[in-house]
């Protein structure tokens, strides 16, 4: 079978949670498929929307040069991008993919690639792993950056986007709707464009042979907005158990509570460092993974090593993918303080993976993958509080994390995953 996987950024050039699931799915696809990658990425030496074609690890992978955060210069060319759609004809036309795999929409994907897809006659499938086909900003935060109750009306999304602070051709600005007398009138051309784009991703995700939801939290969010899609399926992430294959956990007379993600307001580091505060120095330490590389993560990570000087908090910076494992030797509990409703991280299966107990945020996106009082425990979100009582048990209790991890089961494997999705792929292609 000839399967082409369509996504938004692709190692060696991006290592984030989707990306990582992609390319470690497409290699063991590959194995036994003729495997295409199509993906975007991000290279500002080079012209936009210039081409790469290159084999890698079997598979043949085409990649176009395009930026939507700095590039979009309009509103429409988040979701409709022209030289996007063309480049992914001429991937479809040489390749010929009986199956496409979406395993990302937009971020700088063109909506019309799903039914250009299938015009070639190849059958589609998508994995859907945010909000973005239902949320301008992909988590379904408002712009207060507090949990919204969903896209009841374009108007109202209208007002979020208004709202927003966001970068246009590298300069700040800041919009409020009270300084500007044509708000009104703005917001109302605002929101017939997202009604226009609503309408375009709902019928391009409809008009899937399948679609896959990675948890029950998400497919809830997508039956309630979208409930156009037709086929859908449940099918969790699986992840590369090789990487675990020699791990071992190093000893330390303190307690370790770990933190790997990007190191924005919306993954709850804040909340954290907190919580961390309230608890003796001398008998825990905190361990901070991730990049700086993405936008406000600088000014994130300063304003909180500022205010959070302590010195059992250290910052280890980010790794290589295949070090996985070496990051989650270095703690004993890895906390998961989300301010959005997440979405089967990978960072989650890998602590099943490494019997390492998790302290979550209570959002279905996790508590699927954690038993509360088990295996883990769930907490109310955006609370140093609560958050901090949790921990301190940790401290307290003699032989709760051994007792936790003798209660955690391994997750998936990428093979058993590419299994299924064979299964999907034939099931659909009959």
């Amino acid at each position: 079978m000839r399967i082409l996987y369509v996504v938004h950024g692709f190692p060696p050039r991006a290592f984030t949670g989707t990306e990582s699931y992609t390319y470690q799915t497409a290699r063991a696809v590959a194995k036994s498929n003729d495997m295409g990658v199509f993906y975007i990425f991000k290279d500002p030496q080079q012209a936009p929307f210039s081409r790469e074609e290159k084999e890698q690890d079997g598979m043949k992978c085409l990649g176009i040069n395009y930026d939507v955060s700095t590039q979009a210069k309009k509103f429409r060319q988040t979701w409709h991008t022209p030289q996007v759609a063309r480049a992914f004809r001429d991937c479809l036309a040489a390749f010929k993919p009986d199956v496409a795999h979406f395993t990302y929409v937009l971020g700088g994907l063109s909506i019309e690639q799903v039914t250009d897809a299938k015009k070639s006659g190849a059958k589609v499938v998508i994995t859907l792993t945010d909000f973005l086909p239902l949320c301008l900003r992909g988590q379904l935060l408002d712009y207060k950056n507090e949990l919204c109750t969903g896209p009841e009306s374009s108007h109202k999304c209208a007002r979020c986007l208004w709202m927003v602070k966001r970068i246009r051709n590298g300069i700040l600005e800041t919009i409020r709707m009270r300084l500007a007398p044509v708000a009104a009138i703005a917001r109302k051309i605002i929101a017939v464009m997202i009604s226009a784009r609503r309408r375009k991703i709902t019928r391009a995700l409809a008009s899937a042979d399948c679609v896959i939801a990675p948890t029950a939290a998400l497919a809830a969010q997508y039956r309630r907005w979208m409930p156009e899609i037709n086929r859908t399926e449940a099918l969790g992430f699986g992840i590369d158990a090789k990487l675990f294959g020699n791990f071992h956990r190093q000893h330390s007379e303190k307690i370790r509570f770990g933190f790997i993600g990007q190191l924005l307001p919306h993954k709850g580091l804040h909340v954290l460092l907190e919580a961390a505060q309230k608890l003796p120095q001398d008998k825990c330490d905190i361990v901070v993974f991730g990049g700086t590389n993405l936008h406000g993560s600088v000014e994130y990570v300063s304003d909180l090593k500022e205010k959070h000087p302590e010195k059992n908090i250290h910052w280890q910076g980010t790794f290589p993918p295949e070090k996985i494992a070496d990051a989650f030797a270095q703690f004993d509990i890895l906390v998961v303080p989300s301010l959005w409703y997440e979405n089967s991280p990978l960072v989650v299966l890998y602590a099943k993976q490494t019997r390492t107990p998790m302290i979550v945020s209570d959002y279905g996106g996790l508590t699927e993958f954690v038993s509360d009082g088990e295996t883990g425990l769930a907490v109310a979100p955006d609370d140093a509080e609560v958050l901090a009582a949790a921990m301190r048990r940790f401290i307290d209790e003699a032989g709760l994390i051994e007792n936790m991890a003798d209660k955690i089961t391994a997750p998936m494997n990428t093979e058993q995953h590419a299994q299924r999705l064979m299964e999907i792929y034939g099931e659909i292609s009959r």
